[in-house]
């Protein structure tokens, strides 16, 4: 990932059965890309991603516009949904003032 991070606009990683620890890496790898992410999609739907990787992705990603987090194993309650436009704002919003953590 880290690798192509620079290129990829889209990425789906749903309902992988890799670990927690697998994907993690992956999303981590996307957001901590050396140059400016071109990603807009990412859908980790049904996977086993943590929450510290899914906040990487919204402070570094700022071209990301559909996150879709639907029956996400390693997420808390109330976050588990696919983001876009306005909701995706909040979530960032949310974030960065520690509502979730």
């Amino acid at each position: 990932m880290r690798k192509w991070g620079h290129s990829l606009v889209q990425v789906d990683l749903s309902w992988n059965n890799q670990s927690g620890e697998v994907v993690d890496t992956a999303v981590t790898a996307l957001a901590t890309s050396p140059s400016h992410s071109p990603l807009r999609n990412l859908d980790l739907c049904g996977s086993a991603v943590s929450f510290d990787p899914v906040k990487s992705i919204l402070c570094c990603c700022s071209n990301l516009n559909i996150l879709n987090l639907s029956s996400c194993r390693g997420l808390p309650r109330g976050i588990k949904r696919v983001y876009q436009n306005d909701d995706l704002d909040k979530l960032r919003a949310d974030v960065e003032a520690s509502k979730h953590d």
